[in-house]
């Protein structure tokens, strides 16, 4: 059993569920996509400082799900990002994972960069 703390990463100030309305559902542009690709950063560097700040006991690990989807369009290039954002936690933690476009990606390990990819769901033929 391993311990891990949990944090969600978005835009200052969000508030989840407060820019829905169901009865009016809104388009989603690209150039939407783009701008919560580039607020990654600095999400990222407010979540991971705190839990930094924290002192947490070794051996728990740290979880963090960015809530900045792109569609996928990104992944690539978000990667780098993903792990130069977290570097900060890397030695305060065991081992720190990205919840992001569907997949998680545990990105550091005992203080090493390690890049393994799970996906959020499988299919039925993996059940």
């Amino acid at each position: 059993i391993q311990q891990f703390e949990a944090t969600e990463a978005d835009r200052d100030g969000r508030r989840r569920g407060e820019e829905i309305d169901s009865s009016v559902p809104e388009p989603d542009p690209v150039e939407r996509w783009r701008e919560r690709f580039e607020a990654i950063p600095a999400a990222l560097a407010r979540v991971v400082t705190k839990k930094v700040e924290k002192q947490y006991p070794p051996g728990v690990g740290l979880v963090i799900y960015v809530n900045l989807g792109c569609y996928g369009a990104y992944v690539d290039e978000g990667l780098p990002i993903l792990q130069n954002g977290t570097a900060p936690a890397k030695n305060k933690f065991s081992g720190v994972l990205v919840i992001w476009e569907g997949a998680i990606y545990k990105l550091w390990e005992d203080g090493r960069p390690v890049l393994r990819k799970w996906p959020l769901t499988r299919l039925e033929d993996d059940l």
